[in-house]
């Protein structure tokens, strides 16, 4: 028994980490990313994206409004727009704003 717990024992599984988070049972598959949907979103973030755009892109793309909520180059009126939407993501986005 003591030869088991000495620290010079071997491992008896010499498998890496990565390989057994990898292929094991709990590793979740990637979700699928869509490259116009993280192109939408970086534009969003930008802050050297013009006002405009960020109109263009809140209206148009839903899944931007919270990154273009958080943009500092939006303009108030579009702010105010996006607070009337309703919509949480938009709102965490506004009150770290106002911090």
């Amino acid at each position: 028994m003591q030869d088991e717990m000495n620290s010079n024992a071997e491992p008896v599984l010499n498998i890496p980490a990565a390989d057994v988070v990898s292929g094991g049972a709990s590793a979740a598959a990637p979700a699928e990313v869509d490259p116009a949907e993280v192109a939408v979103l970086a534009e969003a973030e930008d802050p050297g994206t013009d006002p405009l755009r960020l109109q263009e892109l809140a209206t148009d793309h839903p899944l931007a409004r919270p990154a273009v909520a958080a943009n500092p180059a939006a303009g108030p009126e579009l702010l105010e727009w996006l607070g009337a939407l309703g919509d949480a993501g938009v709102a965490e986005a506004l009150a770290r704003r106002a911090r």
